[in-house]
Protein backbone atom coordinates (compact mmCIF):
# COMPACT_ATOMS: atom_id res chain seq x y z
CA UNK A 1 0.00 0.00 0.00
CA UNK A 2 1.18 3.20 -0.99
CA UNK A 3 1.31 5.84 1.87
CA UNK A 4 0.08 9.24 1.68
CA UNK A 5 2.30 12.47 3.03
CA UNK A 6 2.65 12.13 6.70
CA UNK A 7 0.62 14.06 8.95
CA UNK A 8 2.95 16.48 10.74
CA UNK A 9 1.53 18.25 13.37
CA UNK A 10 -1.33 16.92 13.68
CA UNK A 11 -3.39 15.60 16.80
CA UNK A 12 -3.24 12.27 17.66
CA UNK A 13 -6.81 11.42 19.18
CA UNK A 14 -8.52 7.98 20.53
CA UNK A 15 -11.53 9.65 21.42
CA UNK A 16 -13.66 9.43 18.45
CA UNK A 17 -14.66 6.79 15.41
CA UNK A 18 -16.26 9.42 12.94
CA UNK A 19 -14.28 9.36 9.82
CA UNK A 20 -15.79 12.42 9.01
CA UNK A 21 -14.72 14.47 12.37
CA UNK A 22 -11.21 12.96 12.01
CA UNK A 23 -10.92 14.33 8.44
CA UNK A 24 -12.39 17.95 9.35
CA UNK A 25 -10.17 18.24 12.45
CA UNK A 26 -6.51 18.41 12.76
CA UNK A 27 -6.15 14.68 13.21
CA UNK A 28 -4.07 11.74 12.19
CA UNK A 29 -5.53 9.40 9.85
CA UNK A 30 -4.13 6.36 9.12
CA UNK A 31 -5.12 5.78 5.52
CA UNK A 32 -6.81 2.14 5.71
CA UNK A 33 -8.70 2.88 2.04
CA UNK A 34 -6.97 0.86 -0.47
CA UNK A 35 -8.64 -2.10 1.34
CA UNK A 36 -12.06 -0.50 1.43
CA UNK A 37 -11.79 0.41 -2.17
CA UNK A 38 -11.04 -3.42 -3.17
CA UNK A 39 -14.55 -4.66 -0.80
CA UNK A 40 -16.33 -2.55 -2.18
CA UNK A 41 -15.52 -2.97 -5.62
CA UNK A 42 -17.73 -6.55 -5.36
CA UNK A 43 -21.48 -5.80 -6.28
CA UNK A 44 -23.64 -7.01 -3.70
CA UNK A 45 -21.03 -8.51 -1.49
CA UNK A 46 -21.92 -8.98 2.36
CA UNK A 47 -18.87 -9.35 4.67
CA UNK A 48 -18.62 -10.09 7.99
CA UNK A 49 -14.86 -9.16 10.21
CA UNK A 50 -14.12 -10.07 13.92
CA UNK A 51 -11.80 -7.86 15.55
CA UNK A 52 -11.13 -7.19 19.42
CA UNK A 53 -12.73 -3.97 20.72
CA UNK A 54 -11.08 -0.66 20.18
CA UNK A 55 -9.67 -2.29 16.92
CA UNK A 56 -10.78 0.26 14.33
CA UNK A 57 -14.09 -1.81 13.74
CA UNK A 58 -16.37 1.82 14.57
CA UNK A 59 -14.24 4.16 12.28
CA UNK A 60 -14.03 1.80 9.50
CA UNK A 61 -17.99 1.34 8.95
CA UNK A 62 -18.47 5.53 9.61
CA UNK A 63 -15.64 5.54 6.52
CA UNK A 64 -17.49 3.15 4.46
CA UNK A 65 -20.49 4.96 5.50
CA UNK A 66 -18.85 8.26 4.37
CA UNK A 67 -17.77 6.07 0.84
CA UNK A 68 -21.35 5.16 0.39
CA UNK A 69 -22.85 8.32 1.12
CA UNK A 70 -20.82 10.23 -1.61
CA UNK A 71 -18.96 12.05 0.68
CA UNK A 72 -15.60 12.43 -1.78
CA UNK A 73 -14.44 15.66 -0.27
CA UNK A 74 -13.38 13.39 2.88
CA UNK A 75 -11.31 11.68 0.83
CA UNK A 76 -9.05 14.43 -0.89
CA UNK A 77 -5.41 12.92 -0.60
CA UNK A 78 -6.32 9.62 0.38
CA UNK A 79 -6.30 6.30 -1.83
CA UNK A 80 -9.59 6.21 -2.68
CA UNK A 81 -9.62 9.45 -3.25
CA UNK A 82 -6.85 9.09 -6.01
CA UNK A 83 -8.50 6.43 -7.76
CA UNK A 84 -11.59 6.17 -9.91
CA UNK A 85 -14.25 5.18 -7.69
CA UNK A 86 -17.36 7.84 -8.64
CA UNK A 87 -18.66 8.06 -4.71
CA UNK A 88 -21.81 7.62 -6.02
CA UNK A 89 -24.59 8.38 -3.14
CA UNK A 90 -26.58 5.40 -1.77
CA UNK A 91 -28.96 5.10 0.90
CA UNK A 92 -27.16 3.63 4.12
CA UNK A 93 -28.71 2.21 7.16
CA UNK A 94 -25.96 1.77 10.08
CA UNK A 95 -26.94 0.52 13.05
CA UNK A 96 -24.67 0.65 15.88
CA UNK A 97 -25.75 -2.21 18.65
CA UNK A 98 -23.53 -1.17 20.81
CA UNK A 99 -25.20 2.29 21.61
CA UNK A 100 -28.61 0.24 21.72
CA UNK A 101 -30.43 -0.36 25.29
CA UNK A 102 -30.47 -4.49 25.48
CA UNK A 103 -31.38 -5.55 28.86
CA UNK A 104 -33.92 -7.96 26.73
CA UNK A 105 -35.27 -9.43 23.58
CA UNK A 106 -38.42 -7.28 23.67
CA UNK A 107 -36.40 -3.76 24.45
CA UNK A 108 -34.02 -4.94 21.82
CA UNK A 109 -36.36 -4.96 19.22
CA UNK A 110 -37.97 -2.03 20.17
CA UNK A 111 -34.90 -0.60 19.84
CA UNK A 112 -34.22 -1.56 16.20
CA UNK A 113 -37.94 -0.58 15.46
CA UNK A 114 -36.89 3.17 16.86
CA UNK A 115 -33.53 2.99 14.81
CA UNK A 116 -34.84 1.67 11.64
CA UNK A 117 -38.34 4.76 11.70
CA UNK A 118 -35.71 7.05 11.99
CA UNK A 119 -33.91 5.89 8.92
CA UNK A 120 -37.15 6.34 7.44
CA UNK A 121 -37.45 9.52 8.71
CA UNK A 122 -34.04 10.58 7.36
CA UNK A 123 -34.68 10.16 3.97
CA UNK A 124 -38.45 11.21 3.59
CA UNK A 125 -39.90 7.16 3.80
CA UNK A 126 -43.29 6.55 4.26
CA UNK A 127 -43.50 3.33 6.52
CA UNK A 128 -47.40 1.77 6.84
CA UNK A 129 -47.10 -0.75 9.48
CA UNK A 130 -44.93 0.65 12.30
CA UNK A 131 -45.42 -1.78 14.97
CA UNK A 132 -43.21 -4.79 14.23
CA UNK A 133 -39.21 -4.71 13.46
CA UNK A 134 -39.08 -7.15 10.40
CA UNK A 135 -42.37 -6.20 8.40
CA UNK A 136 -40.57 -2.10 8.87
CA UNK A 137 -37.15 -3.39 8.01
CA UNK A 138 -38.24 -5.03 4.99
CA UNK A 139 -40.77 -2.45 3.88
CA UNK A 140 -37.69 0.14 4.35
CA UNK A 141 -35.25 -1.70 2.51
CA UNK A 142 -37.63 -1.82 -0.67
CA UNK A 143 -38.30 1.68 -0.43
CA UNK A 144 -35.28 3.01 -0.26
CA UNK A 145 -34.09 0.80 -3.48
CA UNK A 146 -36.96 2.04 -5.06
CA UNK A 147 -37.05 5.98 -4.23
CA UNK A 148 -32.98 6.30 -4.10
CA UNK A 149 -31.11 3.06 -4.79
CA UNK A 150 -29.38 -0.11 -3.96
CA UNK A 151 -29.31 0.56 -0.55
CA UNK A 152 -26.10 -0.42 1.68
CA UNK A 153 -26.64 -1.98 5.18
CA UNK A 154 -23.47 -1.47 7.86
CA UNK A 155 -23.76 -3.03 10.96
CA UNK A 156 -20.96 -2.44 14.16
CA UNK A 157 -20.93 -4.88 17.04
CA UNK A 158 -23.52 -7.17 16.16
CA UNK A 159 -22.60 -9.58 18.88
CA UNK A 160 -22.51 -7.43 21.96
CA UNK A 161 -26.58 -8.16 23.13
CA UNK A 162 -25.62 -11.83 23.18
CA UNK A 163 -22.22 -11.06 25.11
CA UNK A 164 -24.22 -8.66 27.70
CA UNK A 165 -26.25 -11.62 28.08
CA UNK A 166 -23.62 -14.93 27.98
CA UNK A 167 -24.83 -15.30 31.79
CA UNK A 168 -28.84 -16.05 31.19
CA UNK A 169 -29.18 -18.61 28.87
CA UNK A 170 -33.55 -17.54 28.47
CA UNK A 171 -32.41 -14.32 27.54
CA UNK A 172 -29.45 -14.78 25.15
CA UNK A 173 -31.95 -17.41 23.10
CA UNK A 174 -34.86 -14.43 22.90
CA UNK A 175 -32.19 -11.95 22.06
CA UNK A 176 -30.89 -14.41 19.41
CA UNK A 177 -34.58 -15.37 18.05
CA UNK A 178 -34.73 -11.04 16.99
CA UNK A 179 -31.27 -10.72 15.58
CA UNK A 180 -31.97 -14.27 13.33
CA UNK A 181 -35.55 -12.25 12.24
CA UNK A 182 -33.43 -8.74 11.40
CA UNK A 183 -30.38 -10.65 9.52
CA UNK A 184 -33.72 -13.17 7.59
CA UNK A 185 -34.52 -9.74 6.62
CA UNK A 186 -31.39 -8.69 4.80
CA UNK A 187 -31.06 -12.01 3.03
CA UNK A 188 -34.70 -11.93 1.78
CA UNK A 189 -33.29 -8.80 0.36
CA UNK A 190 -30.54 -8.93 -1.94
CA UNK A 191 -31.65 -7.85 -4.69
CA UNK A 192 -31.87 -4.11 -2.77
CA UNK A 193 -28.47 -4.51 -1.79
CA UNK A 194 -25.33 -2.60 -2.79
CA UNK A 195 -22.76 -3.89 0.10
CA UNK A 196 -23.36 -5.28 3.65
CA UNK A 197 -20.71 -5.36 6.39
CA UNK A 198 -21.02 -6.43 10.08
CA UNK A 199 -18.53 -6.44 12.52
CA UNK A 200 -17.92 -8.09 16.04
CA UNK A 201 -15.84 -9.27 18.54
CA UNK A 202 -17.02 -13.08 18.26
CA UNK A 203 -18.97 -14.80 15.50
CA UNK A 204 -21.47 -16.84 17.80
CA UNK A 205 -21.08 -20.37 14.94
CA UNK A 206 -23.73 -22.25 17.14
CA UNK A 207 -26.14 -19.81 17.94
CA UNK A 208 -27.54 -19.77 13.72
CA UNK A 209 -27.90 -15.76 13.71
CA UNK A 210 -26.50 -15.56 10.19
CA UNK A 211 -28.04 -19.40 9.15
CA UNK A 212 -29.88 -17.62 6.73
CA UNK A 213 -27.47 -15.73 5.05
CA UNK A 214 -25.18 -18.65 3.25
CA UNK A 215 -23.64 -15.54 1.14
CA UNK A 216 -21.73 -14.03 4.32
CA UNK A 217 -18.18 -13.43 3.53
CA UNK A 218 -16.20 -13.94 6.62
CA UNK A 219 -13.02 -12.25 6.44
CA UNK A 220 -11.34 -12.25 9.85
CA UNK A 221 -8.82 -14.07 9.10
CA UNK A 222 -8.44 -13.66 5.15
CA UNK A 223 -4.56 -12.55 4.90
CA UNK A 224 -5.63 -9.98 1.80
CA UNK A 225 -7.37 -8.30 4.84
CA UNK A 226 -5.26 -8.58 7.87
CA UNK A 227 -4.08 -5.24 8.57
CA UNK A 228 -7.01 -3.83 7.77
CA UNK A 229 -7.21 -2.52 11.39
CA UNK A 230 -4.30 -1.94 13.48
CA UNK A 231 -1.08 -0.48 11.90
CA UNK A 232 1.51 -2.12 10.55
CA UNK A 233 5.23 -1.14 11.70
CA UNK A 234 5.56 0.75 7.80
CA UNK A 235 2.57 2.81 9.25
CA UNK A 236 3.33 3.34 12.27
CA UNK A 237 6.68 4.46 10.87
CA UNK A 238 5.37 7.18 8.34
CA UNK A 239 2.29 8.25 10.20
CA UNK A 240 3.86 8.49 13.46
CA UNK A 241 7.38 9.64 12.76
CA UNK A 242 6.96 13.42 14.90
CA UNK A 243 5.87 11.62 18.02
CA UNK A 244 8.95 9.03 17.16
CA UNK A 245 11.30 11.64 17.29
CA UNK A 246 10.07 13.77 20.63
CA UNK A 247 9.68 10.31 22.50
CA UNK A 248 13.17 8.95 21.82
CA UNK A 249 14.91 12.58 22.37
CA UNK A 250 12.60 12.97 25.29
CA UNK A 251 13.88 9.22 26.98
CA UNK A 252 17.84 10.16 25.51
CA UNK A 253 17.89 6.82 23.59
CA UNK A 254 18.45 6.11 20.01
CA UNK A 255 15.59 6.02 17.36
CA UNK A 256 15.80 2.38 16.70
CA UNK A 257 16.18 1.50 20.40
CA UNK A 258 13.04 3.24 21.07
CA UNK A 259 10.99 2.09 17.77
CA UNK A 260 12.12 -1.75 19.32
CA UNK A 261 10.31 -0.88 22.55
CA UNK A 262 7.36 0.39 21.40
CA UNK A 263 7.40 -3.07 19.08
CA UNK A 264 7.86 -4.75 21.66
CA UNK A 265 4.94 -3.16 23.77
CA UNK A 266 2.63 -2.53 21.14
CA UNK A 267 3.04 -4.39 18.66
CA UNK A 268 2.26 -8.73 17.91
CA UNK A 269 -1.39 -9.00 17.00
CA UNK A 270 -1.71 -11.24 13.77
CA UNK A 271 -5.34 -11.91 12.46
CA UNK A 272 -4.37 -14.35 9.44
CA UNK A 273 -1.77 -17.16 9.42
CA UNK A 274 1.55 -16.12 8.39
CA UNK A 275 0.45 -12.70 8.32
CA UNK A 276 2.27 -9.54 9.21
CA UNK A 277 1.63 -8.50 12.69
CA UNK A 278 0.07 -5.28 13.58
CA UNK A 279 0.13 -2.42 16.80
CA UNK A 280 -3.00 -2.14 18.40
CA UNK A 281 -4.25 1.65 17.87
CA UNK A 282 -5.80 2.92 21.14
CA UNK A 283 -2.50 1.93 22.63
CA UNK A 284 -0.46 3.77 20.26
CA UNK A 285 -2.76 6.67 19.98
CA UNK A 286 -2.54 7.14 23.48
CA UNK A 287 0.68 6.61 23.90
CA UNK A 288 1.91 9.32 21.55
CA UNK A 289 -1.02 11.32 22.40
CA UNK A 290 1.16 11.50 26.54
CA UNK A 291 4.11 12.17 25.25
CA UNK A 292 5.65 8.82 24.07
CA UNK A 293 7.40 8.56 27.19
CA UNK A 294 5.45 6.12 29.49
CA UNK A 295 4.94 2.40 28.48
CA UNK A 296 2.06 0.98 29.93
CA UNK A 297 -0.59 -0.83 28.90
CA UNK A 298 -3.18 1.77 27.88
CA UNK A 299 -5.50 -0.42 25.51
CA UNK A 300 -6.42 -2.67 28.94
CA UNK A 301 -7.62 1.15 30.50
CA UNK A 302 -10.39 1.22 27.55
CA UNK A 303 -13.22 -1.00 28.76
CA UNK A 304 -13.33 -4.25 30.66
CA UNK A 305 -13.17 -7.58 29.44
CA UNK A 306 -16.34 -8.83 30.47
CA UNK A 307 -17.03 -11.98 28.19
CA UNK A 308 -13.75 -13.06 29.21
CA UNK A 309 -14.30 -12.60 32.98
CA UNK A 310 -18.12 -14.42 32.72
CA UNK A 311 -17.15 -17.37 30.72
CA UNK A 312 -13.94 -18.02 32.90
CA UNK A 313 -15.85 -18.28 35.92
Amino acid sequence: MDLTTADMNKIIKTSTSSFEAMRKQNTVYVDKTEYLYNLIQIEGGYFFLSRPRRFGKSLTLSTLKAIFEGRKELFDGLYIGQTDYEFKKHPVIHIDFATLELRNADLLEEMLLWQLLSIADKYNISIENKNQMKPVFKELLGKLYEQHGPVVVLIDEYDKPLSDSIDNVQRAVGIRDVLRGFYEVIKASASYLRFVFITGVTKYSKMSIFSSMNNLNDISIDSRYSTMLGYTQEELEHYFDEGIDEGSKALNIPKDEYIAKVKNWYDGYCFAPNSQTVYNPVSVGRFFDEGGEVFRPYWIDTGGQKLLYETAK
